[in-house]
């Protein structure tokens, strides 16, 4: 029997160029988003599912507070989520769920605008 064998990999990185833009059928208001603060109304859940515990959360046991900041925008869309505090195996689950939610926009000045919202999620254990 012999013993185990290496194996050389040589590997090159190489540039990719920017991908194309993408044509939106609702395209995005030209303005930033805004951080959410106490000077604006803030969006209101329409409809969208509660993030839920992953098969492999559960077998392990896992429980925490997750904080996903994410831009809610004027049309109610959730999007660009970025996980700022992670749990194990729960990121993707979380942004799904709420990547699938609908929002009353938050208001400024009686406007609707796009605003950057950090949710933050509890996840215990039943």
């Amino acid at each position: 029997m012999e013993g185990p064998r290496a194996t050389k990999v040589r590997l090159q990185l190489v540039p990719v160029p920017p991908p194309e833009p993408i044509a939106e059928v609702n395209p995005p208001s030209h303005d930033l988003p805004v951080v959410f603060s106490d000077k604006l109304t803030p969006p209101v859940l329409i409809s969208g599912p509660s993030p839920e515990y992953t098969p492999q959360a559960l077998e392990r046991r896992v429980e925490g507070t997750m904080v996903i900041r994410c831009v809610i925008s004027v049309d109610g869309t959730v999007h660009g989520c970025r996980v700022v505090k992670s749990l194990p195996f729960m990121d993707r689950a979380a942004v799904t769920a709420l990547e699938r939610r609908k929002y009353k926009p938050a208001l400024r000045a009686g406007q609707p605008v796009d605003v950057y919202y950090t949710f933050t999620l509890t996840f215990e254990l039943p």
